[in-house]
Protein backbone atom coordinates (compact mmCIF):
# COMPACT_ATOMS: atom_id res chain seq x y z
CA UNK A 1 0.00 0.00 0.00
CA UNK A 2 1.43 3.39 -1.02
CA UNK A 3 2.02 6.07 1.57
CA UNK A 4 0.84 9.67 1.17
CA UNK A 5 3.40 12.42 0.68
CA UNK A 6 3.48 15.58 2.78
CA UNK A 7 4.88 18.80 1.32
CA UNK A 8 4.60 22.54 1.85
CA UNK A 9 2.94 24.71 -0.75
CA UNK A 10 2.44 28.46 -1.21
CA UNK A 11 -0.94 29.65 -2.47
CA UNK A 12 -0.40 31.13 -5.93
CA UNK A 13 -2.90 33.97 -5.53
CA UNK A 14 -3.08 36.44 -2.63
CA UNK A 15 -6.00 36.56 -0.21
CA UNK A 16 -8.14 39.69 0.23
CA UNK A 17 -5.56 40.94 2.73
CA UNK A 18 -2.86 40.69 0.04
CA UNK A 19 -0.93 37.83 1.67
CA UNK A 20 0.03 34.35 0.44
CA UNK A 21 -0.87 31.51 2.87
CA UNK A 22 1.34 28.44 3.22
CA UNK A 23 -0.38 25.04 3.14
CA UNK A 24 0.52 21.46 3.97
CA UNK A 25 -0.29 19.46 0.83
CA UNK A 26 -1.13 15.78 1.32
CA UNK A 27 -1.04 13.67 -1.85
CA UNK A 28 -2.20 10.05 -2.04
CA UNK A 29 -3.10 8.03 -5.14
CA UNK A 30 -3.14 11.18 -7.29
CA UNK A 31 -5.58 12.86 -4.94
CA UNK A 32 -4.61 15.68 -2.65
CA UNK A 33 -5.81 17.74 0.30
CA UNK A 34 -4.45 21.08 1.49
CA UNK A 35 -4.33 22.20 5.12
CA UNK A 36 -3.78 25.88 5.81
CA UNK A 37 -1.05 26.78 8.31
CA UNK A 38 -0.93 29.97 10.38
CA UNK A 39 1.91 31.36 8.22
CA UNK A 40 1.24 33.80 5.38
CA UNK A 41 3.85 35.70 3.37
CA UNK A 42 3.59 39.30 2.24
CA UNK A 43 5.39 38.50 -1.02
CA UNK A 44 5.74 35.41 -3.22
CA UNK A 45 9.42 36.29 -3.54
CA UNK A 46 9.91 35.24 0.09
CA UNK A 47 9.09 31.61 -0.75
CA UNK A 48 11.66 29.10 -1.99
CA UNK A 49 9.57 26.86 -4.27
CA UNK A 50 12.48 24.44 -4.87
CA UNK A 51 13.31 23.72 -1.24
CA UNK A 52 9.79 24.41 0.09
CA UNK A 53 10.78 26.89 2.75
CA UNK A 54 10.67 30.58 3.67
CA UNK A 55 13.63 32.53 2.30
CA UNK A 56 16.04 34.52 4.44
CA UNK A 57 14.56 37.72 2.96
CA UNK A 58 11.73 37.28 5.50
CA UNK A 59 12.90 38.38 8.96
CA UNK A 60 11.04 35.55 10.73
CA UNK A 61 12.28 32.83 8.37
CA UNK A 62 14.00 30.75 11.08
CA UNK A 63 11.02 30.64 13.43
CA UNK A 64 8.55 30.08 10.61
CA UNK A 65 10.57 27.32 8.95
CA UNK A 66 10.92 25.55 12.31
CA UNK A 67 7.18 25.83 12.81
CA UNK A 68 6.40 24.54 9.31
CA UNK A 69 8.79 21.58 9.67
CA UNK A 70 7.17 20.69 12.99
CA UNK A 71 3.73 20.86 11.37
CA UNK A 72 4.90 18.48 8.64
CA UNK A 73 6.18 16.05 11.29
CA UNK A 74 2.86 16.28 13.17
CA UNK A 75 0.95 15.58 9.96
CA UNK A 76 3.11 12.54 9.20
CA UNK A 77 2.72 11.32 12.79
CA UNK A 78 -1.07 11.66 12.49
CA UNK A 79 -0.96 9.46 9.39
CA UNK A 80 1.11 6.79 11.17
CA UNK A 81 -1.57 6.67 13.88
CA UNK A 82 -4.47 6.65 11.40
CA UNK A 83 -3.27 4.68 8.35
CA UNK A 84 -6.64 3.12 7.59
CA UNK A 85 -8.65 6.33 7.25
CA UNK A 86 -9.44 8.14 4.00
CA UNK A 87 -7.50 11.15 2.77
CA UNK A 88 -10.37 13.49 3.70
CA UNK A 89 -10.62 12.02 7.19
CA UNK A 90 -6.84 12.26 7.66
CA UNK A 91 -6.95 15.96 6.72
CA UNK A 92 -9.78 16.51 9.21
CA UNK A 93 -7.80 14.74 11.94
CA UNK A 94 -4.72 16.90 11.28
CA UNK A 95 -6.73 20.13 11.20
CA UNK A 96 -8.67 19.12 14.29
CA UNK A 97 -5.47 18.37 16.18
CA UNK A 98 -4.06 21.81 15.38
CA UNK A 99 -7.22 23.69 16.26
CA UNK A 100 -7.74 21.78 19.48
CA UNK A 101 -4.23 22.50 20.73
CA UNK A 102 -2.99 25.85 19.44
CA UNK A 103 -4.15 29.09 21.04
CA UNK A 104 -1.85 30.99 18.65
CA UNK A 105 -3.55 29.41 15.63
CA UNK A 106 -6.96 30.16 17.18
CA UNK A 107 -6.05 33.85 17.61
CA UNK A 108 -4.71 34.13 14.07
CA UNK A 109 -7.80 32.52 12.57
CA UNK A 110 -10.11 34.75 14.63
CA UNK A 111 -8.30 37.84 13.37
CA UNK A 112 -8.58 36.64 9.77
CA UNK A 113 -12.26 35.69 10.13
CA UNK A 114 -13.27 39.06 11.60
CA UNK A 115 -11.16 41.24 9.29
CA UNK A 116 -14.17 42.33 7.25
CA UNK A 117 -16.28 42.83 10.37
CA UNK A 118 -14.05 45.35 12.13
CA UNK A 119 -12.76 48.77 11.10
CA UNK A 120 -9.25 49.09 9.71
CA UNK A 121 -7.98 50.63 12.96
CA UNK A 122 -9.29 47.67 15.01
CA UNK A 123 -7.73 45.19 12.61
CA UNK A 124 -4.45 47.06 12.86
CA UNK A 125 -4.59 46.80 16.67
CA UNK A 126 -5.35 43.07 16.48
CA UNK A 127 -2.44 42.46 14.12
CA UNK A 128 -0.14 44.54 16.32
CA UNK A 129 -1.14 42.37 19.29
CA UNK A 130 -0.49 39.19 17.28
CA UNK A 131 2.95 40.50 16.30
CA UNK A 132 3.78 41.25 19.96
CA UNK A 133 2.58 37.80 21.03
CA UNK A 134 4.76 36.14 18.37
CA UNK A 135 7.73 38.27 19.48
CA UNK A 136 7.14 37.09 23.05
CA UNK A 137 7.09 33.43 21.99
CA UNK A 138 10.21 33.93 19.88
CA UNK A 139 12.08 35.46 22.82
CA UNK A 140 10.99 32.56 25.01
CA UNK A 141 12.27 30.11 22.36
CA UNK A 142 8.82 28.75 21.52
CA UNK A 143 7.09 28.17 18.19
CA UNK A 144 3.54 27.93 19.47
CA UNK A 145 1.23 28.65 22.41
CA UNK A 146 -1.23 25.93 23.33
CA UNK A 147 -4.55 26.31 25.12
CA UNK A 148 -3.24 24.30 28.06
CA UNK A 149 -0.42 26.83 28.46
CA UNK A 150 -2.73 29.86 28.69
CA UNK A 151 -2.58 30.04 32.48
CA UNK A 152 -2.14 32.68 35.14
CA UNK A 153 1.60 31.95 35.04
CA UNK A 154 1.59 32.71 31.31
CA UNK A 155 -0.23 36.01 31.93
CA UNK A 156 2.31 36.97 34.60
CA UNK A 157 5.20 36.13 32.28
CA UNK A 158 3.64 37.92 29.29
CA UNK A 159 3.02 40.99 31.46
CA UNK A 160 6.67 40.98 32.61
CA UNK A 161 7.76 40.75 28.98
CA UNK A 162 5.57 43.73 28.07
CA UNK A 163 6.92 45.75 31.01
CA UNK A 164 10.44 45.38 29.61
CA UNK A 165 9.50 45.76 25.92
CA UNK A 166 10.91 48.84 24.21
CA UNK A 167 8.48 51.62 23.36
CA UNK A 168 8.88 52.30 19.61
CA UNK A 169 7.62 55.86 20.13
CA UNK A 170 10.01 56.74 22.93
CA UNK A 171 13.72 56.10 22.51
CA UNK A 172 15.09 54.27 25.51
CA UNK A 173 11.64 54.01 27.10
CA UNK A 174 9.32 51.08 27.73
CA UNK A 175 5.64 50.54 27.02
CA UNK A 176 3.10 52.59 28.95
CA UNK A 177 0.93 50.78 31.45
CA UNK A 178 -2.13 51.73 29.35
CA UNK A 179 -0.59 50.05 26.28
CA UNK A 180 0.21 46.92 28.29
CA UNK A 181 -3.40 46.87 29.49
CA UNK A 182 -4.58 46.95 25.87
CA UNK A 183 -2.45 43.92 24.95
CA UNK A 184 -3.60 41.96 28.01
CA UNK A 185 -7.21 42.89 27.21
CA UNK A 186 -6.69 41.38 23.76
CA UNK A 187 -5.58 38.12 25.41
CA UNK A 188 -8.70 38.25 27.58
CA UNK A 189 -10.93 38.78 24.54
CA UNK A 190 -9.53 35.75 22.71
CA UNK A 191 -9.68 33.65 25.88
CA UNK A 192 -13.37 34.55 26.20
CA UNK A 193 -13.86 33.59 22.54
CA UNK A 194 -12.17 30.26 23.25
CA UNK A 195 -14.40 29.67 26.29
CA UNK A 196 -17.52 30.35 24.20
CA UNK A 197 -16.31 27.81 21.64
CA UNK A 198 -15.44 25.35 24.43
CA UNK A 199 -11.74 25.37 23.59
CA UNK A 200 -11.03 26.40 27.20
CA UNK A 201 -13.14 25.30 30.15
CA UNK A 202 -14.79 28.13 32.07
CA UNK A 203 -13.15 27.01 35.32
CA UNK A 204 -9.75 27.22 33.59
CA UNK A 205 -10.14 30.88 32.70
CA UNK A 206 -6.73 32.35 33.69
CA UNK A 207 -8.27 35.78 34.30
CA UNK A 208 -10.21 34.49 37.31
CA UNK A 209 -7.05 35.07 39.38
CA UNK A 210 -5.46 37.79 37.27
CA UNK A 211 -6.27 41.49 37.27
CA UNK A 212 -5.30 43.75 34.38
CA UNK A 213 -3.58 46.75 35.93
CA UNK A 214 -4.59 49.98 34.27
CA UNK A 215 -2.10 52.13 36.11
CA UNK A 216 -2.66 55.57 37.54
CA UNK A 217 -4.63 57.80 35.18
CA UNK A 218 -2.43 60.53 33.82
CA UNK A 219 -3.80 64.05 33.54
CA UNK A 220 -4.18 64.77 29.84
CA UNK A 221 -2.27 67.63 28.24
CA UNK A 222 -4.58 70.63 27.89
CA UNK A 223 -4.51 74.38 27.40
CA UNK A 224 -5.81 76.96 29.82
CA UNK A 225 -8.01 79.86 28.72
CA UNK A 226 -5.12 82.31 28.30
CA UNK A 227 -3.12 79.83 26.21
CA UNK A 228 -6.11 79.17 23.98
CA UNK A 229 -6.71 82.90 23.57
CA UNK A 230 -3.10 83.36 22.49
CA UNK A 231 -3.63 80.85 19.68
CA UNK A 232 -6.91 82.52 18.67
CA UNK A 233 -5.11 85.86 18.40
CA UNK A 234 -2.11 84.55 16.46
CA UNK A 235 -1.76 86.02 12.96
CA UNK A 236 -0.71 83.51 10.30
CA UNK A 237 -0.35 83.64 6.54
CA UNK A 238 -3.83 83.09 5.10
CA UNK A 239 -4.03 79.83 3.15
CA UNK A 240 -0.87 78.35 4.69
CA UNK A 241 -0.87 74.87 6.23
CA UNK A 242 -0.41 76.45 9.69
CA UNK A 243 -3.43 78.69 9.07
CA UNK A 244 -5.60 75.70 8.10
CA UNK A 245 -4.30 73.74 11.10
CA UNK A 246 -5.10 76.58 13.50
CA UNK A 247 -8.64 76.81 12.09
CA UNK A 248 -9.14 73.04 12.37
CA UNK A 249 -7.84 73.00 15.96
CA UNK A 250 -10.17 75.82 17.01
CA UNK A 251 -13.16 74.34 15.17
CA UNK A 252 -12.55 71.07 17.00
CA UNK A 253 -12.66 73.00 20.27
CA UNK A 254 -15.74 75.05 19.34
CA UNK A 255 -17.43 71.87 18.14
CA UNK A 256 -17.26 70.21 21.54
CA UNK A 257 -13.87 68.51 21.17
CA UNK A 258 -14.16 66.80 17.77
CA UNK A 259 -11.71 63.94 17.25
CA UNK A 260 -9.30 64.61 14.41
CA UNK A 261 -10.46 61.57 12.42
CA UNK A 262 -14.02 62.89 12.48
CA UNK A 263 -12.95 66.50 11.93
CA UNK A 264 -11.04 65.81 8.72
CA UNK A 265 -14.01 63.88 7.32
CA UNK A 266 -16.65 66.53 8.03
CA UNK A 267 -18.56 67.46 4.89
CA UNK A 268 -20.83 70.40 4.14
CA UNK A 269 -23.80 68.05 4.38
CA UNK A 270 -22.97 67.71 8.10
CA UNK A 271 -23.84 71.40 8.57
CA UNK A 272 -27.60 71.92 8.86
CA UNK A 273 -28.51 75.55 9.46
CA UNK A 274 -26.50 76.42 12.57
CA UNK A 275 -26.06 72.84 13.76
CA UNK A 276 -23.34 70.24 13.29
CA UNK A 277 -24.53 66.66 12.87
CA UNK A 278 -22.19 63.72 12.33
CA UNK A 279 -21.62 60.13 13.41
CA UNK A 280 -18.48 59.49 15.42
CA UNK A 281 -16.23 56.91 13.78
CA UNK A 282 -14.88 55.56 17.07
CA UNK A 283 -18.16 54.53 18.66
CA UNK A 284 -20.88 55.07 16.03
CA UNK A 285 -22.67 57.63 18.22
CA UNK A 286 -24.52 60.57 16.69
CA UNK A 287 -23.32 64.07 17.62
CA UNK A 288 -25.72 66.98 17.17
CA UNK A 289 -24.69 70.35 18.58
CA UNK A 290 -25.47 74.00 17.99
CA UNK A 291 -22.54 75.84 16.44
CA UNK A 292 -21.24 78.99 18.08
CA UNK A 293 -20.63 82.20 16.15
CA UNK A 294 -16.90 81.48 16.35
CA UNK A 295 -17.36 78.06 14.71
CA UNK A 296 -19.58 79.53 11.99
CA UNK A 297 -16.97 82.24 11.33
CA UNK A 298 -14.39 79.53 10.67
CA UNK A 299 -16.77 77.74 8.30
CA UNK A 300 -17.28 80.98 6.36
CA UNK A 301 -13.56 80.95 5.50
CA UNK A 302 -14.04 77.69 3.58
CA UNK A 303 -17.56 77.91 2.13
CA UNK A 304 -17.55 78.58 -1.61
CA UNK A 305 -20.46 79.08 -3.99
CA UNK A 306 -19.41 75.97 -5.90
CA UNK A 307 -19.01 73.80 -2.77
CA UNK A 308 -20.89 70.50 -3.03
CA UNK A 309 -22.69 69.01 -0.01
CA UNK A 310 -20.37 65.98 -0.13
CA UNK A 311 -17.15 68.04 -0.29
CA UNK A 312 -14.91 67.92 2.77
CA UNK A 313 -15.04 71.18 4.75
CA UNK A 314 -11.33 71.31 5.51
CA UNK A 315 -8.72 70.87 2.74
CA UNK A 316 -6.70 68.09 4.37
CA UNK A 317 -8.38 65.28 2.40
CA UNK A 318 -9.16 65.13 -1.32
CA UNK A 319 -12.91 65.40 -1.99
CA UNK A 320 -12.42 63.91 -5.45
CA UNK A 321 -10.50 60.82 -4.33
CA UNK A 322 -12.06 57.36 -4.59
CA UNK A 323 -11.99 56.97 -0.79
CA UNK A 324 -13.99 60.21 -0.45
CA UNK A 325 -16.75 58.94 -2.71
CA UNK A 326 -16.77 55.45 -1.16
CA UNK A 327 -17.02 56.78 2.41
CA UNK A 328 -19.95 59.19 1.86
CA UNK A 329 -22.43 56.73 3.32
CA UNK A 330 -20.13 55.35 6.01
CA UNK A 331 -17.73 52.44 6.38
CA UNK A 332 -20.20 49.56 6.26
CA UNK A 333 -20.18 49.39 2.46
CA UNK A 334 -16.74 50.86 1.91
CA UNK A 335 -14.17 48.56 0.22
CA UNK A 336 -11.48 47.54 2.69
CA UNK A 337 -8.66 48.76 0.43
CA UNK A 338 -10.15 52.26 0.25
CA UNK A 339 -10.69 52.26 4.03
CA UNK A 340 -6.97 51.50 4.45
CA UNK A 341 -6.05 54.36 2.11
CA UNK A 342 -8.35 56.80 3.93
CA UNK A 343 -7.04 55.76 7.37
CA UNK A 344 -3.47 56.17 6.13
CA UNK A 345 -4.23 59.66 4.78
CA UNK A 346 -5.75 60.70 8.11
CA UNK A 347 -2.71 59.42 10.03
CA UNK A 348 -0.33 61.30 7.72
CA UNK A 349 -2.31 64.55 7.89
CA UNK A 350 -2.73 64.28 11.67
CA UNK A 351 1.03 63.90 12.04
CA UNK A 352 1.68 66.96 9.86
CA UNK A 353 -0.95 68.97 11.76
CA UNK A 354 0.57 68.03 15.11
CA UNK A 355 3.97 69.19 13.87
CA UNK A 356 2.41 72.46 12.72
CA UNK A 357 0.68 72.92 16.08
CA UNK A 358 3.99 72.58 17.89
CA UNK A 359 5.30 75.46 15.78
CA UNK A 360 2.16 77.47 16.57
CA UNK A 361 2.62 76.78 20.28
CA UNK A 362 6.24 77.91 20.11
CA UNK A 363 5.23 81.17 18.42
CA UNK A 364 2.89 82.10 21.28
CA UNK A 365 5.18 80.88 24.05
CA UNK A 366 3.37 77.65 24.96
CA UNK A 367 5.81 74.96 26.11
CA UNK A 368 3.26 72.14 26.31
CA UNK A 369 3.27 69.15 23.94
CA UNK A 370 0.31 70.28 21.88
CA UNK A 371 -1.49 68.07 19.35
CA UNK A 372 -4.87 68.01 17.62
CA UNK A 373 -6.29 65.84 20.41
CA UNK A 374 -5.38 68.54 22.93
CA UNK A 375 -8.36 70.56 21.63
CA UNK A 376 -10.63 67.80 22.97
CA UNK A 377 -8.87 67.74 26.34
CA UNK A 378 -8.95 71.54 26.46
CA UNK A 379 -12.69 71.61 25.85
CA UNK A 380 -13.22 69.06 28.62
CA UNK A 381 -11.03 70.84 31.19
CA UNK A 382 -12.45 74.33 30.55
CA UNK A 383 -15.96 72.87 30.73
CA UNK A 384 -15.16 71.40 34.12
CA UNK A 385 -13.66 74.65 35.40
CA UNK A 386 -16.74 76.53 34.23
CA UNK A 387 -19.01 74.20 36.18
CA UNK A 388 -20.28 71.76 33.57
CA UNK A 389 -21.06 68.57 35.49
CA UNK A 390 -19.38 65.32 34.49
CA UNK A 391 -22.48 63.52 33.26
CA UNK A 392 -23.35 66.43 30.93
CA UNK A 393 -19.79 66.51 29.63
CA UNK A 394 -19.91 62.73 29.20
CA UNK A 395 -22.81 63.17 26.78
CA UNK A 396 -21.06 66.00 24.93
CA UNK A 397 -17.88 63.95 24.47
CA UNK A 398 -19.92 60.79 23.86
CA UNK A 399 -17.83 58.74 26.28
CA UNK A 400 -19.20 55.30 27.06
CA UNK A 401 -18.08 55.49 30.69
CA UNK A 402 -18.06 58.35 33.16
CA UNK A 403 -14.56 57.34 34.33
CA UNK A 404 -13.19 58.12 30.86
CA UNK A 405 -14.56 61.65 31.11
CA UNK A 406 -13.16 62.09 34.62
CA UNK A 407 -9.71 60.95 33.47
CA UNK A 408 -9.68 63.95 31.15
CA UNK A 409 -9.91 66.24 34.18
CA UNK A 410 -7.76 64.33 36.66
CA UNK A 411 -6.97 67.38 38.79
CA UNK A 412 -10.50 68.80 39.00
CA UNK A 413 -13.24 67.86 41.49
CA UNK A 414 -16.97 67.54 40.87
CA UNK A 415 -18.60 70.94 40.43
CA UNK A 416 -22.13 72.22 39.90
CA UNK A 417 -23.95 71.86 36.60
CA UNK A 418 -23.71 74.81 34.21
CA UNK A 419 -24.38 75.16 30.52
CA UNK A 420 -22.32 73.02 28.11
CA UNK A 421 -20.74 74.10 24.88
CA UNK A 422 -21.88 77.75 25.09
CA UNK A 423 -20.43 78.02 28.57
CA UNK A 424 -17.07 76.77 27.33
CA UNK A 425 -16.98 78.99 24.24
CA UNK A 426 -18.05 82.06 26.23
CA UNK A 427 -15.16 81.44 28.63
CA UNK A 428 -12.62 82.12 25.90
CA UNK A 429 -14.70 84.52 23.81
CA UNK A 430 -12.74 87.77 23.71
CA UNK A 431 -12.34 90.45 21.08
CA UNK A 432 -9.52 89.81 18.66
CA UNK A 433 -6.42 91.84 19.45
CA UNK A 434 -5.81 94.91 17.31
CA UNK A 435 -2.88 93.28 15.53
CA UNK A 436 -5.25 90.62 14.11
CA UNK A 437 -7.69 93.07 12.48
CA UNK A 438 -5.71 93.06 9.24
CA UNK A 439 -5.91 89.28 9.20
CA UNK A 440 -9.69 89.42 9.73
CA UNK A 441 -10.11 91.91 6.86
CA UNK A 442 -7.89 89.79 4.61
CA UNK A 443 -9.82 86.64 5.50
CA UNK A 444 -13.12 88.35 4.69
CA UNK A 445 -11.72 89.67 1.40
CA UNK A 446 -10.40 86.27 0.32
CA UNK A 447 -13.72 84.60 1.14
CA UNK A 448 -15.43 86.70 -1.57
CA UNK A 449 -15.93 85.51 -5.14
CA UNK A 450 -13.20 86.49 -7.61
CA UNK A 451 -15.51 88.91 -9.43
CA UNK A 452 -16.37 90.69 -6.18
CA UNK A 453 -12.68 90.92 -5.25
CA UNK A 454 -11.89 92.41 -8.67
CA UNK A 455 -14.67 94.99 -8.26
CA UNK A 456 -13.30 96.06 -4.86
CA UNK A 457 -9.76 96.37 -6.21
CA UNK A 458 -11.01 98.45 -9.15
CA UNK A 459 -13.05 100.70 -6.85
CA UNK A 460 -10.03 101.29 -4.60
CA UNK A 461 -7.89 102.20 -7.61
CA UNK A 462 -10.52 104.63 -8.89
CA UNK A 463 -10.98 106.26 -5.48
Amino acid sequence: MSHPTFTLELQSKPTKSGKYPIYIRITHNRKHKRIKTIISLKSKRDWDSKYKKVKTSENSHKVWNNYLNNELKKAEASYMENQDVSLCKLADIIKGADESLSFLLFVKKKIEQTELKYAYSTNRQNKAFLSVLEDYLKERGRDDLYFKDVTTDFLDDFENYLLSRENPRKQGGTLKRSTIAVYLSKVKKFVNDAIREKKILLQNNPFINFTIKRGKSEAKEKLNVDELRSIIGLSLEVGSFRWHTKNAFLFSFYGGGIRVGDLLQLRWQNIKDDRLEYTMKKNGKLQNIKLSKEAIDILSLYKQVESNPTDYIFPFLDSNAIYAKESIWGYDTMPREQEKILSSKIIIQNSAMNKSLKDIAKRVGISKNISMHVSRHTFASIAKIQGVESYVLKDLLKHSALTTTENYMAEFGVEELDKGVKTVVDAVNVEKPQNSQKEAILEAFLSLDKNDRDDIIKALKDA
